[in-house]
């Protein structure tokens, strides 16, 4: 008998064991999570919306955007922009993630008549000290505008008239009102909660520079998330060339990628980088509004002065808007700020520049179609700043007298096209 009870006893535990091993596994739930910027939406009969959604635990951050309940609730667009129904009520809108279509999220839409305004982004979380800009879209009516303001009594932080929001340095929730400024009895609200947590940016440039030897980078960056904003900029690696303490980056001569560092002084363990690329040979691409881009080969050889210049004042966006202000049979010019405020006709134009000059550099680079030199003050060698000119035919008496740095590989015909009053949208350095 007590052999019997024994065996059944060590059956009954196998069998229990087998039932365990019988459990079904549990699903995985996918990470990628899609937010909306703005999930709650007021509208006028037939206004329009521009929703934008973010994606997080995939590389792929597309969405799909749909409208509960077909074309009488409304139609979106690929991009986002939703239009509202003719008829008052509440819709949906679903972003899909383009990654797993089982991830959405949904924003109600209120269609009423009358004006009707919201504030986006709703409800975000930022660090002490940091920005973030709040947008007011007003709907049924002609004003577009709204003023928007900190709510309560203290420091709440402070707002531009343009909704750029500025976090105190003191952990909260604050509340941001917006009124429709052609009905003022029209508002809505969202709050900013504020969070302490040290973070470094980088916040110029936002993307990898193409720099030579010799020219340079002037860097920016901040601290959020902590009362002390103070940071330190250092280049990572050995021979990266040399940054000041307000963050002036000097390329150094040898071709490679560099790492600039910006680190908290109260928390040393809190960095940003950037990278830039330092090459031998670069690549001014001059884009003219309406006609096209035109692509300069730098000769840094025999020029390495001049371009290093040229390269600087393009990498941190001087030439952008500035207007060609000089255009003859033989050459075109420009490289004059004063052209983005003043009208070609002011005596002035011709005279603006960096605010500093660069000393003379006689390349031996002979001035025919397509060469662009360096624009300077009569008499004066040493006074060319920003201002250039490209030759639309040859000119050799300009040899020995201005400071030739390259020529036009692409788009010579744009050249000349180019009449005066035309826009440089960008100059990019590029390989």
């Amino acid at each position: 008998m007590r052999i019997f009870a024994v065996f059944c006893l060590m059956v009954s535990l196998i069998l229990v064991g087998c039932g365990g091993n019988d459990a079904s596994p549990t699903t995985p739930t996918s990470r990628v999570q899609v937010n909306l910027a703005t999930p709650s939406v007021n509208l006028s009969p037939s206004g329009t919306f521009t929703f934008s959604a973010s994606v997080t635990g995939t590389s792929n951050t597309a969405v799909n955007w749909s409208v509960t309940g077909g074309t009488s609730s409304g139609s979106i667009t690929s991009g986002g922009v939703y239009t509202a129904p003719a008829s008052p009520g509440q819709y949906r809108v679903v972003a899909t993630s383009a990654a797993d279509p089982g991830v959405t999220a949904t924003a109600t839409i209120t269609v009423q008549s009358g004006v009707n305004i919201t504030l986006s982004p709703q409800n975000p979380t930022i660090k002490l000290g940091d920005d973030v800009t709040f947008t007011a879209a007003v709907t049924g009516t002609s004003n577009p505008n709204a003023v928007i303001t900190v709510q309560g009594t203290g420091s709440g932080g402070t707002i531009t008239g343009a909704g750029v929001y500025t976090a105190p340095d003191t952990p909260g929730t604050y509340t941001i009102l917006a009124k429709a400024a052609a009905d003022l009895t029209k508002t809505t609200t969202t709050t900013v909660v504020v969070i302490p947590g040290t973070e470094v940016r980088i916040t110029s440039p936002t993307r990898q520079l193409i720099a030579i030897a010799g020219s340079t980078v002037d860097f920016k960056g901040k601290v959020v998330g902590n009362v002390n904003k103070n940071f330190t900029w250092s280049v990572v690696e050995s021979g990266g060339g040399t940054i000041t303490s307000n963050g002036v980056w000097t390329a150094p001569t040898t071709a490679g990628t560099y790492t600039i560092k910006a680190t908290s002084t109260a928390d040393s363990t809190k960095t940003a980088t950037q990278t830039v690329k330092v090459v031998a040979a670069a690549k001014l691409v001059l884009s003219i509004e309406g006609r096209g881009d035109v692509e300069v080969d730098l000769n840094s050889v025999a020029a390495p002065l001049t371009c290093a210049n040229i390269v600087s004042l393009a990498n941190k966006g001087f030439y952008d808007g500035i207007k060609i202000h000089r255009v003859e049979s033989s050459l075109i010019q420009g490289g004059d700020p004063l052209t983005k405020t003043l009208p070609l006709s002011d005596s002035q134009i011709g005279t603006g520049g960096p605010g500093y000059t660069i000393n003379f550099e006689n390349t031996g680079i002979s001035h025919v179609r397509g060469v662009i030199s360096m624009a300077r003050r009569d008499g004066d060698f040493n006074s060319a700043g920003s201002q250039f000119f490209i030759m639309k035919s040859d000119n050799t008496t300009y040899d020995g007298q201005y400071a030739s740095f390259g020529n036009v590989s692409v788009g010579l015909s744009i050249v000349d096209a180019i009449g005066a009053g035309d826009v440089i949208t960008s100059a990019v350095i590029t390989e």
